[in-house]
């Protein structure tokens, strides 16, 4: 599988030049975006209306290209932040977070546990996630014997899965006029990679 060039770039502190894309709902507007020389392309889901199934099938091309894509999600909240690394987007712009305590639990969402609260879906499409859950049979039988066996089998599982599935590169955009108060505070939250400022921004 292909390393998250978006995020590998901005660990070597290179500088990165992309776009918007708001109104061309087409997964194949991507192929125009790389072929013009643009280093990734950022979707927004809160301005725009950019269904799931399209954002989708969006992420699988930008990985089977090795075409960086941002997807801004219409609100940061677990279900949201759920569905989009689920169906394999690697890069997340999460609006409206002002507080340290927004920022956390924006990252706890993208995150297995113990690091963090994701949910795990063993069959899905979820990008780094290569290994089933135990089969229901040998689940029970592990009860039956131990107890607790299943558990910690299932735990071992996720756990192998965690360094690809955690590749992700997750950034905050501000929310009211109050956010700058606490702009520098806001990533340092685990799993957070920086903040995004705009013209706009008050």
């Amino acid at each position: 599988m292909n390393e998250n060039a978006y995020r590998a770039r901005a660990e070597r502190g290179e500088i990165q030049i992309g776009t918007w894309v708001t109104m061309i709902r087409t997964p194949a507007v991507l192929t125009l975006l790389k072929a013009v020389g643009l280093d990734f392309a950022r979707i927004d889901m809160e301005h725009s209306p950019f269904s799931i199934e399209t954002v989708a099938d969006m992420a699988a091309l930008a990985r089977a290209m090795d075409f960086p894509m941002v997807v801004r999600p219409s609100e940061g909240n677990r279900e949201w932040i759920t569905r989009l690394l689920d169906a394999g987007v690697w890069n997340l712009h999460v609006p409206q977070v002002d507080t340290p305590e927004q920022a956390a639990e924006v990252a706890a969402c993208c995150r297995y546990a113990p690091l963090g609260e994701r949910g795990m879906y063993g069959f899905g499409t979820t990008p780094g996630a290569r290994r089933a859950p135990p089969a229901a049979g040998h689940g029970r039988a592990q009860e039956r014997q131990g107890g607790g066996d299943a558990d910690r089998q299932r735990g071992r599982c996720e756990a192998d899965d965690q360094p690809r599935s955690h590749d992700h590169q997750l950034l905050l955009g501000r929310g009211g006029a109050s956010g700058g108060l606490r702009l520098d505070r806001r990533g340092d939250s685990p799993g957070v990679a920086g903040a995004l400022l705009s013209r706009s921004d008050p």
